[in-house]
């Protein structure tokens, strides 16, 4: 049996991060067919990347978990690096201006991004695990597949493995992929595996040097948990929108909650609708408002519960390249609202002919009228679409084919390669 090395920054049943998410429900398919192992860190916060699981050897639904130590160093000049990487810094912005900063990177050694540089950055953005690395280095994998790009163990883990590589890389257009320490990850690995067309689109568009040997292998979606709950007596059913997600202004929350609120203010006959945000809220400004109902960190199940009854899911967020939570809502009949910004989501709404899409205040106010004033046959369409799109399109079989035809690429490669 083929020895498989699965690549992740987080990785265990209370982290719920799509990608990590992803990853996990693909490694509970994928060790089916090969002798597989996750090689992950002790972090469960992907911002500081503190040790909380125990190092060390465990099992999670029959798949084999390799946890390494990450080490913490100090950020004192992080978000400096970061501004560097991304030319943003006041001196890079005023070269801009004065159209001299391509020329001083050509030519003046401090505006060159050097190695030492990127290696800094790599470290500090984490998770820096280099015991994770050192095992690779002594162990044999038949193919190593890395998931997202973004992070310590992908980036070094693919430089020195490449030759037995998959990327499986969760892109979406934000400044660092377009930054030079990113500039060859996807000329890197055997193969690439993307989660959506438009990501794949994306990535073939805006990077020359990928690879051609790719594929879309998307995910398949198990049966809705929903377990025996019931609402609390503040709540009744369909009489709320839902977000599902970490509450942060980067997904796009503060803009949601505000402007609903200001929804609610502005039409009197839908002042009993609530919003309920689900997930670990940290965002700064505390929001402090009667139809708004913040949940926490709760079951999968009692989350289901709260989809499956909702007037529709909300998915503020400008960057996505795949959300498991409009998938579910979908399979669900649950109608979705969108961010027309993020091409990978907004794009299930133009494939599928359900829900809709908001750019601006006045769109999204629209949105929300638009569904609350839906009837109910409308919405039995809807929904009826919405499950055919996602069984149409989101099957575990189509999934893990990819998956196995990558795996077997990648394997016969090293073989060619030493013949």
């Amino acid at each position: 049996m083929k020895r498989i090395g699965i690549v992740v920054q987080r990785y265990g049943e209370d982290i719920n991060g799509g990608a990590e998410l992803y990853t996990r429900m693909v490694a509970e398919k994928l060790c089916q067919y090969y002798q597989l192992e996750v090689l992950t860190t002790t972090a469960k916060d992907f911002k500081k990347w503190r040790n909380e699981y125990q190092p060390g050897v465990e099992t999670i639904h029959h798949v084999l978990v390799r946890r390494f130590k990450t080490i913490v160093l100090s950020k004192i000049n992080f978000k400096k690096s970061r501004r560097f990487i991304l030319k943003t810094s006041i001196l890079q912005r005023i070269c801009r201006f004065f159209n001299c900063l391509d020329f001083l990177e050509k030519h003046c050694s401090w505006f060159k991004l050097s190695q030492k540089n990127i290696d800094y950055w790599f470290k500090r953005q984490g998770p820096y695990c280099p015991d994770l690395i050192a095992y690779l280095e002594q162990h044999d994998y038949d193919c190593l597949i890395f998931f997202t790009y973004l992070f310590y163990p992908t980036m070094v883990g693919l430089e020195k493995y490449k030759h037995k590589a998959i990327l499986v890389p969760f892109a979406h257009n934000e400044p660092l992929m377009f930054s030079l320490p990113y500039k060859n990850i996807f000329s890197l690995p055997q193969y690439i595996l993307f989660c959506t067309n438009s990501e794949k689109k994306f990535v073939t568009t805006h990077f020359s040097n990928c690879i051609k040997n790719t594929a879309v292998a998307g995910i398949g979606l198990n049966d809705l948990e929903l377990g025996n709950h019931e609402l609390p007596q503040s709540l009744a059913p369909q009489k709320y929108f839902v977000y599902i997600g970490r509450i942060v202004k980067g997904k796009g929350c503060g803009f949601m909650i505000e402007k609903y609120i200001n929804f609610i203010h502005n039409n009197p006959n839908y002042a009993d609708y609530k919003l309920i945000l689900i997930g670990k809220k940290t965002m700064k400004k505390n929001y402090h408002h009667p139809n708004l109902f913040f949940t926490g960190f709760i079951s999968n199940s009692l989350k289901n519960y709260y989809l499956k009854n909702s007037v529709a899911l909300i998915n503020p967020s400008p960057y996505e390249s795949l959300s498991f939570v409009v998938l579910e809502a979908m399979q669900a009949g649950v109608p979705i609202i969108i961010n027309k910004q993020c091409d990978v989501l907004y794009e299930h709404v133009l494939i599928s002919s359900v829900g809709c899409g908001f750019d601006t205040e006045t769109s999204f106010y629209n949105c929300l009228k638009t569904t609350l004033e839906k009837n109910n046959q409308q919405r039995l369409d809807e929904a009826q679409k919405s499950r055919r799109y996602i069984n149409t399109n989101y099957t575990w079989n189509t999934c893990l084919s990819e998956f196995q035809k990558a795996i077997d690429f990648t394997i016969q490669i090293q073989g060619a390669d030493k013949r």
